[in-house]
């Protein structure tokens, strides 16, 4: 089979093209999919982090202490 140098761009230029297409459909679909959780505050943050287990009840207190002496100083 006869296969030429044009040949070999244009499957360069497709694949290029996907994978360009696949690019644009990732983002797109990242920022059509943003999580929930972007207008939490901050306790409901620390909520959700305690009931995924991310920390412990002591880690919660005291990052909810933490945070509300911020807020009593801004």
């Amino acid at each position: 089979m006869y296969f030429s140098g044009r040949m070999l761009w244009m499957a360069m230029w497709w694949t290029l093209d996907l994978v360009v297409l696949a690019l644009v459909m990732w983002a797109l679909f990242g920022l059509l999919d943003s999580p929930s959780h972007m207008n939490e505050s901050s306790e409901d943050i620390l909520k959700r982090r305690l009931a995924a287990g991310e920390i412990d009840v002591d880690e919660y207190q005291r990052l909810l202490t933490a945070l509300s002496q911020t807020k009593k100083a801004a």
